[in-house]
């Protein structure tokens, strides 16, 4: 954890003097510019990338077995936020690409801007099927609903 808390504040160090030095890099997303997001790897900066490698690396082997990196990969959403407490927020775990919301207050707060991914809309209606699919599997659990006695009463009336 301290391993990856020195390699984040590295990230953080290199993104601030790169937005200095490379003011081109802004992609122009938000209403002001101070909100707009970098492309950081559009340079193919050598440290940058390593110090993106080393916090993957970390991050993976911290928090493997866990579905970050899944979500991502399966094309479920185009933004992933966590959401959680102020108490438990630390800006080092919340993974590559994610974006963090806090609750302080009462209020959501954003903490961190997310990454945008790109999807198929054949992707997303997949997702919601499986959803719909996953819902529907419980409630015929809680409700005791075999498939057999769905099929036998269509077949009745």
């Amino acid at each position: 954890m301290r391993r990856l808390e020195k390699v984040h504040q590295r990230r953080e160090t290199l993104e601030r003097n790169l937005r200095v030095h490379y003011p081109a890099l802004r992609v122009a997303d938000s209403l002001f510019a101070e909100f707009d997001s970098h492309n950081f790897s559009a340079i193919e900066h050598c440290g940058y990338k390593q110090v993106m490698r080393q916090l993957q690396a970390l991050q993976n082997r911290l928090f493997d077995g866990t579905k970050f990196e899944t979500l991502i990969r399966y094309r479920c959403a185009n933004l992933f936020f966590l959401v959680l407490p102020n108490e438990l927020f630390r800006e080092s775990e919340i993974p590559i690409g994610w974006g963090a919301l806090i609750e302080l207050n009462g209020e959501l707060i954003l903490a961190r801007k997310p990454v945008w991914h790109e999807t198929e809309p054949e992707a997303e209606l997949h997702f919601l099927h499986r959803i719909a699919a996953a819902g529907t599997r419980v409630l015929n659990r809680t409700f005791n609903i075999a498939f057999e006695e769905v099929t036998t009463a269509r077949c009745r009336s």
